[in-house]
């Protein structure tokens, strides 16, 4: 009991402390303990706010900051559930969401407008001085509307309503943790710059040495234009909560190269967040903070380029010279705490190797021409196979003339492998055997998966025999000849590269041209379907029998691209769904869009359409012919569309005791658990009539239950409630319960 009274007493001081030390009171009367940060990625947008741990329990006091005025509440089903909005005599907006209800004057404020309206949600702007509220004062209760666990939602915004950082100026929070570096991203800037070898993004994992300092074990090989992103979180303290960082800057040998600040934002500039981040696969998965500035990027507070380069390739790019290079990322949470990420790379071009036979069969010598651009001296190893890879013997060379020679097998099927390092320690493997023309029945197999990203398409070959050298890769009908790079990163592996502006809208058939090392032939043609968009764009594919499928880009940067292909993978559906198509993927680069793609379609019935979200199964995107005709497609994936002939599901009628909030509703809450796993519940649709007269309820989606908030002046005793509701495609329920109201 001692101890107890002891803690409490420290946390009164503290908290007495830094409120003689703020300008405004801390929302809640609580210990000062986050689970979200200004400035984190939310799924295509920056979380505004601050989330404040409510350790589980809802209904505790939020408090003003200081003297002030109602000006908006909300009450929805999604996004910010219920919210109070209340203007500080400076200004300012402080915005209190997620609650479980209002002051009592601002309960029947928002019960008697929705009654009044027959609708379950409000928005409501309140006059200045009509309610208003003195410092310290309760203004609402903490609870988890929108949300799937209670906690305060609490943001700041400035006299023209944009969020900012409000631990920056205006309140501390007990921190001594500093923030985590988990992993390093390089991203080639242009075709034909190599990170380690490969033109495509290369992902390493950072390693901690001591508190707060990770280092990248090896060092990395690049070539040409590139940029860097990190993948990194903040925390409070030791638990499972990560978070966004205050600031990141990249330094390159010591200069700054790029800084960002999660300081402030305007909501107009939501289009952008998808420039900054990307989700990246390989040896370190997860999203990416890219460090550097991707054209068409207005966020505010981000400072340089971030762009590398070995020459001015680029205008605004940190022009660095050949050799070894230090990099450091630096991370900061807003209380000063730091963290240090170190790695290193060597920035060159790679060595070259040029093959040639000369001689008789038989009697025929390979040379091999091996140098290093930059300069520097290479070493050169030649090895033989006869068994397309599996095993090898060396190949002795000497040098003859300018080159190094060797002697060739006799055997027709030898494949060679030629490994050059320079003295930088970057390596080159290349592959070379001697034709012989031969066009057998046994052919050699490829897989080809694409990957479309802003600049163009990707296309990663995989022969299942070694090839003799760089297969040739063209696209149908382009008179600009085969693509402009083929690039081998491995023994059957290979990348070719399709610019954007070399993408025809509609199928694009690409032949892929080669041969292995015994002289047989690879002839690959490959389609796909693949549209580009400039702004206000549309095209349309077929997806059924009879259902055609309609795109529209609204805002596009450039030029954007869409792949369209069918689906492996996806989970069979409910038995509350009927296919109207097979599942289809679009593939698609966020940061080429600047507003959601729209799609459409008209299938005679209230078809939706579903998008396949692993362990969560099918999810209603929506319902067109319900939804304005169009639904938004914000992200890639897997899709499908899909009838919902089955009404919700409503089971029986519960309670639990809530908190007493204001007083205006009684403590018990009543509630109706819905089953739906089809199109979705349709919040605004449901209705409940207490006694034959409505009343409101309010759907919560992530409970899966209709409550019905009774009011405490209404009468105790028998009662009759129906309730009323229906899914996404129309399809409606109806329940009827009795009770005792207490």
């Amino acid at each position: 009991m001692v101890k107890k009274s002891a803690a409490t007493f420290l946390f009164i001081v503290c908290a007495a402390a830094l409120a003689r030390a703020e300008s405004y009171r801390w929302p809640l009367n609580e210990p000062r303990k986050l689970s979200s940060s200004f400035g984190e990625y939310r799924d295509g947008h920056y979380h505004a706010g601050v989330d404040l741990r409510t350790f589980g329990r809802i209904g505790l006091p939020a408090i003003a900051p200081e003297t002030c005025d109602v000006a908006r509440l909300r009450v929805s089903p999604i996004g910010y559930g219920k919210a109070l909005y209340v203007r500080l005599a400076d200004g300012r907006t402080a915005v209190f969401a997620h609650l479980s209800g209002f002051s009592g004057a601002l309960d029947s404020l928002a019960y008697y407008r929705r009654l009044e309206r027959g609708t379950n949600s409000c928005d409501i702007e309140v006059n200045p001085g009509l309610i208003r509220f003195k410092a310290g004062e309760t203004v609402a209760f903490t609870g988890s509307t929108g949300s799937p666990f209670p906690h305060l939602h609490f943001e700041m915004r400035d006299s023209a309503g944009r969020p900012f950082n409000p631990l920056v100026s205006l309140y501390e929070v007990p921190d001594a943790c500093a923030p985590v570096i988990s992993a390093l991203e390089v991203v080639p800037l242009s075709w034909g710059s190599l990170a380690n070898g490969a033109p495509v993004p290369f992902t390493s994992r950072f390693h901690l040495v001591r508190d707060g300092h990770f280092v990248l074990g090896d060092t990395l090989q690049l070539d040409g234009l590139f940029g860097f992103g990190v993948s990194t979180y903040d925390r409070q303290s030791q638990g499972s909560y990560r978070m966004g960082p205050y600031t990141v800057e990249l330094l390159i040998d010591g200069r700054s190269a790029y800084r960002l600040r999660n300081g402030r934002f305007d909501y107009a500039q939501f289009g952008d967040v998808p420039l900054e981040y990307e989700d990246r696969g390989g040896k370190a998965p997860g999203r990416y903070l890219v460090l550097f500035k991707r054209p068409g990027n207005t966020m505010p507070e981000r400072d340089g380029s971030g762009v590398i380069a070995s020459d001015a390739a680029r205008a605004g790019s940190l022009v660095v010279s050949p050799g070894l290079h230090e990099g450091e990322i630096v991370v900061r949470d807003a209380n000063g705490n730091e963290a240090r990420g170190i790695f290193r790379f060597a920035l060159h071009s790679y060595p070259v190797a040029e093959f040639s036979l000369s001689g008789a069969p038989g009697a025929s010598r390979i040379e091999i021409n091996s140098y290093d651009p930059d300069g520097g001296a290479v070493s050169t190893a030649l090895s033989a196979s006869l068994d397309g890879g599996k095993t090898w013997s060396m190949v002795a060379l000497e040098r003859s003339s300018l080159a190094l020679a060797g002697k060739a097998l006799a055997a027709p099927g030898a494949l060679y492998r030629c490994v050059v390092r320079d003295d930088e320690g970057a390596r080159i493997e290349r592959f070379y055997a001697s034709p012989d023309g031969r066009r057998d029945p046994d052919s050699v197999l490829c897989d080809v998966h694409p990957e479309l990203r802003a600049e163009g398409l990707y296309l990663r070959i995989r022969t299942d025999r070694a090839l003799a050298s760089v297969p040739s890769v063209r696209r149908a009908g382009d008179t600009g000849g085969d693509l402009p790079g083929v690039f081998q990163t491995g023994a059957r592996d290979y990348i070719a590269f399709a610019p954007v502006e070399r993408l025809a809208g509609g199928v694009s058939i690409f032949s892929i041209r080669g041969a292995d090392y015994r002289g047989f032939p690879l002839e690959r043609i490959r389609a796909f379907q693949i549209f580009t968009f400039g702004t206000g764009g549309s095209a349309s594919f077929e997806a059924g029998d009879s259902l055609t499928v309609r795109l529209r880009a609204p805002s596009v940067r450039g030029t954007a691209a869409l792949l369209v292909r069918e689906a492996a993978g996806a989970g069979k559906s409910p038995i509350e769904l009927e296919p109207v198509t097979a599942p289809f993927v679009l593939d698609f680069p966020l940061e080429g869009y600047e507003r959601p793609l729209q799609c459409g379609f008209t299938s005679g019935r209230a078809a939706g359409l579903f998008r396949w979200d692993g362990k969560a199964g099918w999810r209603c995107i929506g319902v067109p012919e319900r939804d304005g005709g169009v639904v938004e497609v914000r992200k890639p994936g897997t899709y499908a569309v899909f009838t919902d002939s089955r009404a919700p599901v409503m089971k029986r009628l519960g309670f639990s005791r809530g908190s007493a909030g204001s007083g205006f509703f009684k403590r018990k809450l009543y509630y109706v658990p819905v089953h739906e796993r089809g199109s979705g519940v349709d919040a605004e649709s449901a209705a409940a009539f207490l006694n034959g007269k409505r009343v409101v309820c309010e759907y919560d989606g992530y409970r899966s239950r209709l409550t019905i908030p009774i009011p405490r002046t209404y009468p105790a005793g028998p009662a009759k409630l129906r309730v009323e509701i229906s899914d996404r495609s129309g399809n409606r329920s109806v329940g009827e319960f009795s009770f005792v109201i207490e």
